[in-house]
């Protein structure tokens, strides 16, 4: 009996010795007391910026699922909040620790960016909202400002205005008609991308406007001379954008740019023409 009883234990032992590890989401396993989370930032909150350090608790191997959208608490209420931007996950022996470096997104615009190894705490999840646009930047490689300024629609509110980088024009495009559908907000005709800042101890968002792009997408029947400007409310011109320029029959995605600077705050409109006749016109304001 014994030998059969050695014998059936040298069989199974691979098996127990190999037991996959218990898989629990990082939410659940800190509710549940089974893992404990400490995060240090390294001074900045785009990039891995974050190292999350896991202390499993348990008498098991774990794997903990890192969410995107998961929510990080800064140690100090001053500090932005961040947003973890992709899924991670990581395996821990029983009572042992496991460190890992996190993609992130700032979670609150006008909050001051992390100092370097500012501590932070589990806060919570994101809604389904901001794991929609997580996915596309994902999806698309957006952790940069272009990405950020699209969390911030979610985070902030923000104006789908701001979420343009006239390198990127078309995924840009792609990006908002997306935020569209998630926020519900109306399409931009404008775009004002806000500079950004990562300085320590700063907030991360400038308000001020340096450029403002208005798109028009015009198709041409037959070639045409067509001129664009800047226009005040009362319609006196007030810069020339495009000057008599030849256009071939076909569609034409023309973009204007103006230095937001160097015209007083007011409302103008900005028009494309076919000699006096107004083929499209978009109304902007200029802010401070």
């Amino acid at each position: 009996m014994r030998k059969i009883a050695s014998l059936m234990l040298s069989v199974l032992l691979p098996f127990i010795v190999n037991a996959d590890p218990t898989s629990m989401a990082l939410s659940d396993a800190i509710k549940k007391e089974v893992v404990t989370l400490d995060a240090v930032n390294k001074g900045t909150y785009l990039g891995k910026s974050t190292t999350l350090t896991i202390t499993n608790n348990s008498n098991d191997e774990v794997e903990i699922k890192i969410d995107a959208g998961t929510m990080l608490k800064p140690g100090n209420p001053a500090f932005q909040p961040l947003v973890i931007a992709a899924d991670e996950t990581v395996k821990i022996k029983s009572h042992d620790k496991a460190s890992i470096a996190v993609e992130t997104f700032c979670g609150v615009a006008l909050k001051a960016c992390p100092l370097n190894e500012l501590h932070y705490s589990y806060l919570g999840e994101a809604d389904k909202k901001m794991i929609k646009v997580l996915e596309f930047i994902k999806e698309n490689n957006l952790f940069d400002h272009l990405g950020q300024a699209a969390v911030w629609t979610i985070t902030d509110h923000h104006s789908l205005n701001n979420v343009y980088d006239n390198k990127r024009d078309a995924l840009s495009i792609k990006l908002i008609d997306m935020l569209v559908h998630v926020t519900k907000q109306d399409k931009p005709k404008f775009y004002t991308p806000r500079m950004m800042n990562e300085t320590p101890a700063q907030p991360a968002y400038l308000t001020k406007v340096e450029k403002i792009y208005v798109p028009f997408d015009i198709t041409l029947s037959a070639s045409k001379v067509l001129t664009a400007g800047l226009f005040t409310a009362k319609g006196q011109l007030v810069k020339t954008l495009i000057d008599h320029k030849a256009y071939e029959p076909g569609e034409h995605n023309l973009m204007m740019e103006l230095q937001a600077a160097n015209f007083d705050p007011d409302k103008y409109k900005v028009r494309l023409m076919e000699a006096d006749k107004t083929l499209q016109e978009t109304e902007i304001t200029i802010t401070e």
